[in-house]
């Protein structure tokens, strides 16, 4: 028997608050690749709190990155489709 974890969409200010980190740096994590954006609408990202969690208990110190691009090469966004029946 598998043990299936459901995700815990949130904004990106809302996993912001959560972690006390700035809604940018959420931005800036989507975009190097180290969590995955869900978009539920043409302006809507949401994230994963359950992958956040697991992401900080493992992502090693790094150099910093110049910031000029919102999304980067690596960034996951994924579309979601919702069931009618949700």
């Amino acid at each position: 028997m598998s043990t299936t974890i459901r995700r815990q969409y949130a904004t990106q200010q809302q996993a912001a608050a959560k972690f006390q980190v700035t809604d940018r740096t959420i931005r800036n994590w989507i975009g190097q690749g180290y969590i995955t954006g869900f978009r539920f609408g043409p302006r809507q990202i949401r994230v994963d709190l359950n992958e956040i969690e697991a992401m900080l208990q493992m992502v090693p110190a790094t150099k910093a990155r110049d910031g000029r691009k919102v999304y980067g090469e690596k960034s996951r966004i994924i579309p979601v489709v919702r069931a009618e029946n949700v």
